[in-house]
């Protein structure tokens, strides 16, 4: 079974709201990222993906003054192998490019 760790401070989270209606339990934990789960990877071990949420602004934010950094280092040393990122956002590009 798939059990799905989501971070304590994810407030208004659809996606984690979606879940267990789909028959995909979570649990709130405190986390380094939005989300964690564990399956199999080569050869059957057992690999741990961490998946990290960002809308644009909050990304472009988070990378200069170094916290995402920060946060993939920690979730490194608390074991999870693999690192995602889930982008939501709406982008608009006008013919200036700003």
């Amino acid at each position: 079974m798939t059990l799905i760790l989501v971070d304590r401070d994810s407030h208004e989270d659809v996606i984690a709201g979606l879940l267990p209606s789909l028959g995909i339990p979570t649990v709130r934990a405190d986390l380094p990222l939005d989300y964690v789960f564990t399956g199999l990877g080569e050869g059957g071990a057992q690999v741990s993906v961490g998946v990290e949420r960002k809308k644009c602004q909050d990304l472009v934010n988070s990378l200069r003054n170094g916290r995402l950094v920060a946060q993939f280092r920690r979730a490194l040393g608390e074991g999870i192998n693999e690192l995602c990122f889930l982008f939501e956002d709406e982008v608009r590009v006008s013919n200036g490019g700003t």
